[in-house]
């Protein structure tokens, strides 16, 4: 299972980060502090100069017009972004202020005017944090019906919503608007197509927290590329070496490796349209980012001599039911990191094996609904990996799909994170997990909401979906993963007989 790289206070919190989120590529999501690993109180790193929330991952995302309409409810907030993450959307985005809002989020001398959707702002960046998403606040409108009274002001209410973020936290905070004019009107009371100014807002903000990262719109910066739609950096330094190298027309990645652009096609915007004609280009949007997506080949992960007698093949008997084999033994054919490079995926001796690095989970390229799925695994010692089932295409797996927990210890009942447990949801009936290191059995039935495992031939899961209030909001439909929660793993075996299909969100 994923280990939270948040601090939330949950049991969870002992799992590993890995969900396979953003690259803004903007190639990924937002940053907290340079080097190997993420860090534990911010979900995001600059890599190889590029600002990720996760090693291998993408930021693909949308604006939605009326954040608040959302719900406070976390069951409301998965229950919205399920259609979006099953296609691989990763990334929300929302204005803070609008022109024509009933409420208003400052007041004119940049305070916070409801302490009510203040704090509905600091549980949604939360909940979107705990599902593994980004989010993109946009701060200010062009609109003159929003601007604030002074420059002042402007200062304050960055300071102001930059306090109201969860310690640990998944934020880029936009300075402006991302669906306004080519530039920021003259006669606001704040510059912000000067750069000096952008700079002086990003100081701001750091001096409220370090942690977060600062966009700045594209179109605010002297020879900006077309195709790029927001410039976002780690520091005030890094934004403003940034700034400079665009507006000079000089490569930016060789001045600063803590800033990047996210380009326009990787994250859609809201241009005011009404909300069925915003739903069908959302929609168009989404399936277009699945495909392409998809479409990504990982680099060869065979050895250099193929292990010609793998144990990849099906029983007569299976065949003759309907099984077909989700790996063939011999390559990672079907599968995806949903990047170039399968990480610590490779196959060794007609072995699935995970050497363990935190890196993206694999997936399979189809998705399934009803199914029976059948596989070997073992696992190191101590060492924690699961079984992801009607997954989301990205996003945390475990949260919109379900997750088989496999954990390398025995001996361990009534916990819901050990093998065979639906990880944070039920302890397995018993205990019949065989000891690290030797190979287990899996059979996992999914038919509508009701879920039956076998391990070892031993029933450990029987329940309905629909009478369980944290899993009747989860994904009917969705894709097959493996996790790399940073400990050795091998898959054998893994074949599927798919039922009637209803495979849909």
């Amino acid at each position: 299972m994923h280990r939270k790289q948040l601090c939330n206070g949950l049991k969870v919190a002992t799992k590993r980060w890995r969900s396979g989120l953003v690259s803004i590529a903007l190639a990924g999501g937002l940053v907290g502090l340079l080097g190997g690993r993420v860090d534990a109180s911010h979900p995001a790193q600059v890599r190889d100069g590029r600002l990720e929330m996760a090693t291998g991952s993408e930021l693909w995302g949308f604006a939605w017009p009326d954040w608040p309409s959302i719900g406070r409810d976390h069951l409301a907030v998965r229950r919205f972004l399920k259609p979006m993450t099953m296609r691989g959307l990763n990334t929300l985005g929302f204005a803070l202020q609008q022109p024509g809002q009933t409420r208003p989020f400052f007041l004119p001398d940049g305070r916070l005017a409801d302490e009510a959707r203040a704090a509905h702002f600091t549980q949604l960046t939360g909940d979107l944090r705990d599902l593994y998403l980004a989010t993109v606040v946009e701060l200010f409108s062009a609109d003159p019906s929003c601007w604030l009274e002074s420059a002042d002001a402007y200062r304050q209410a960055v300071r102001e919503v930059t306090g109201l973020l969860p310690k640990a936290h998944a934020v880029i905070l936009v300075l402006g608007d991302l669906a306004g004019p080519q530039r920021w009107p003259n006669a606001c009371p704040i510059d912000l197509n000067d750069p000096e100014v952008l700079v002086a807002l990003c100081k701001e903000i750091h001096a409220v927290r370090g942690n977060v990262l600062v966009g700045v719109p594209a179109r605010f910066i002297a020879n900006a590329p077309e195709g790029d739609l927001l410039y976002v950096a780690r520091d005030a330094r890094a934004l403003a070496a940034w700034i400079d190298a665009v507006a000079r027309g000089v490569d930016p990645g060789t001045v600063t490796k803590d800033a990047a652009p996210l380009k326009a096609e990787r994250y859609l915007r809201w241009t005011g349209e009404q909300p069925d004609a915003w739903r069908r280009r959302l929609d168009r949007f989404a399936t277009d980012v699945q495909e392409h997506r998809l479409a990504r080949d990982m680099v060869a992960t065979q050895p250099a001599e193929v292990d010609t007698h793998s144990p990849a093949a099906l029983s007569d008997a299976e065949r003759a039911e309907g099984f077909e084999l989700l790996f063939d033994g011999r390559s990672l054919d079907g599968w995806t990191t949903l990047d170039d490079d399968p990480a610590g995926w490779s196959v060794q001796d007609g072995v699935i094996h995970c050497k363990g690095v935190q890196g993206p989970w694999l997936r399979t390229r189809r998705r399934f609904g009803n199914f029976v799925l059948r596989l070997d695994f073992k696992i190191s010692p101590k060492g924690n990996s699961g079984v992801f089932i009607r997954a989301p295409l990205d996003a945390r797996a475990s949260q919109f799909g379900m997750e088989m927990q496999i954990l390398g210890v025995t001996g361990s009942v009534n916990r819901r994170d050990v093998t065979g447990a639906i990880y944070g949801v039920y302890a397995p009936s018993a205990d019949v997990a065989r000891p690290p290191g030797s190979w287990n059995e899996a059979e996992i039935t999914c038919r509508g909401g009701r879920v039956r495992i076998r391990l070892n031939g031993q029933l450990v899961q029987d329940f309905d979906m629909d009478q369980v209030d944290e899993l009747k909001e989860r994904l009917r439909c969705g894709v097959v993963g493996l996790q790399d929660h940073g400990d050795e793993v091998w898959f054998r075996n893994i074949r599927i007989k798919t039922l009637e299909d209803v495979c849909r969100p």
